[in-house]
């Protein structure tokens, strides 16, 4: 963490934009905090370079590793990218490269949204409407890091200005973490306007104030969550307007980019170079396809496959088998669709569908210009109806789960998967965000990770993969090894189990 700390130069390597929204179309840069930060933008530019760090395609931000420590996907092909091999079968280790990564990544989008935050504010240049543009999107963005911090490593070091950081800092307990999240998120909600006066794609209003219920959630706060997401989901003053797609299976095209749906999304160009686009499609893209073959990870479960009811079309939209139709470009030299082979997926026999079924990917298939979608409606629905039924608006929490399940079974009144909520919603939740890197966090926040994920939780079609989840780990991953071996401060230690 100390070249974060020290560092006093910030490559700003912008990226990324569709046709609506050019907010990231900008050469890549260099920028010092002692001259920068002069102009609206400048400052615009410092807070641009810091979407960077979701760009990373290589590996830190695949959008699936606790999901492969879940029981609906695996990594699946073998040795390759062997990193997270350790994730399928809950056997994490402290040297692992992935883990590594993502703690740097995470940490290297904290130091720039802490320069934007250290460096805007007192700015006689910079007019003030853009410094409350700037410095909401950099509160909500460290929030953002954070929580994705807090969730897989527990308590860490809130590192809030890279003025005078000591070069060892301490972990901080994760109660701390979450409270500044909450903070920073609390701060955006002030800075920020709501949609219609926002530029698209960058969080407004709405995307903090989500964000905000999610945390809640996650520390079981229900009253919090209930109270924050239920302005969200009444339309409080038409400003939040948020709704469902009308069929899951086209929300990953194209040209549902910041849909209705999206709450928070990273914003892509197609054809940009690699490092500035999402390219997760090339990801999650069936291999072995004679024509635009992606990498192939990961591989849905039996497990999974196995608790979606007969006529949820969400099945088809997040789980390609074999016959399936995976996109209208993928034809063979007699203009035949190229079905999808259960050969393609060798551990499994079954591939992702999402970000793929119906998607054309065109000449840039690493880099598309499909966004990645981090926060939709569809969840901030699921989370409202969770901590609504705890604090006992009953009415309110069966509304929201049915409203979702209208969707997935393309009625008006879809069947009740259990009468019992508690069943029901935790199937409603592991059924929508399937894939989604969400599953395992769940299994941890209700406490029944270790009676799920059992040493053959994960047994499917042609791939017997052992399980054991690390209760002494209370689910955390383990604290970088490399962290640990430059850092000599003794409040800075490894999580238990490691």
């Amino acid at each position: 963490m100390k070249h974060l700390i020290k560092s006093t130069i910030c490559t700003v390597l912008l990226g990324c934009t569709i046709s609506c929204s050019d907010f990231l179309d900008r050469e890549p840069n260099q920028l010092n905090t002692e001259n920068f930060y002069q102009t609206d933008a400048e400052a615009e530019q410092g807070v641009n370079a810091i979407y960077n760090i979701f760009y990373n395609f290589y590996q830190n931000h695949v959008g699936f590793d606790a999901d492969c420590l879940s029981d609906d996907i695996i990594k699946g092909h073998g040795t390759d990218f062997s990193d997270y091999n350790s994730f399928n079968t809950g056997q994490l280790l402290a040297s692992n490269a992935a883990i590594k990564g993502l703690w740097n990544d995470y940490y290297a989008g904290i130091y720039r949204a802490n320069i934007v935050l250290d460096n805007v504010k007192d700015r006689t240049g910079v007019s003030d409407s853009k410094k409350k543009q700037v410095m909401g999107e950099s509160y909500f963005l460290r929030a953002y890091f954070y929580y994705q911090l807090v969730q897989r490593y527990g308590g860490v070091p809130l590192i809030l200005t890279t003025i005078n950081q000591p070069d060892s800092p301490a972990r901080a307990d994760a109660s701390s973490v979450y409270a500044q999240i909450e903070a920073d998120l609390s701060d955006a909600i002030n800075l920020l306007e709501f949609a219609a006066n926002s530029e698209v794609g960058r969080p407004n209003k709405g995307t903090a104030t989500c964000l905000l219920g999610l945390v809640y959630l996650s520390q079981n706060k229900f009253g919090d969550a209930y109270t924050t997401l239920k302005p969200v989901i009444d339309n409080e003053g038409n400003n939040y307007n948020y709704s469902l797609v009308q069929d899951l299976s086209q929300m990953y095209q194209i040209s549902n980019n910041n849909g209705p749906e999206s709450v928070f999304e990273i914003q892509a160009r197609e054809g940009a170079p690699l490092g500035q686009t999402t390219a997760y499609s090339h990801w999650v893209r069936p291999r072995g396809m004679s024509k635009l073959s992606g990498l192939g990870f990961p591989m849905p479960t039996k497990s999974l496959y196995n608790e979606f009811e007969e006529g949820d079309k969400r099945l088809e939209a997040t789980i390609l088998k074999e016959g399936d139709f995976i996109a209208p470009e993928l034809v063979d030299d007699d203009g035949n669709a190229i079905l999808f082979l259960s050969s393609w997926a060798p551990e499994t026999g079954m591939n992702c569908a999402k970000y793929i079924k119906w998607v054309n990917v065109g000449n840039y298939q690493e880099r598309t210009g499909q966004n990645k979608k981090l926060i939709r409606y569809a969840e901030v629905l699921l989370a409202f109806a969770e901590a609504a039924y705890a604090e006992g608006d009953s009415d309110g929490a069966w509304k929201a789960i049915k409203t979702v399940r209208q969707r997935a079974f393309g009625t008006a009144n879809p069947p009740v998967y259990s009468s019992d909520f508690t069943t029901a919603l935790r199937h409603e939740r592991r059924m929508e965000l399937a894939t989604e890197n969400r599953r395992y966090f769940d299994l941890i926040r209700w406490g029944i990770a270790e009676q799920v994920l059992t040493a053959d939780c994960k047994k499917h079609t042609n791939y017997n993969l052992p399980y054991s989840f690390n209760k002494q780990a209370k689910g955390l991953y383990p604290i970088p090894q490399s962290e640990l071996d430059v850092n000599d401060n003794p409040d800075f230690y490894q999580n238990e189990g490691y």
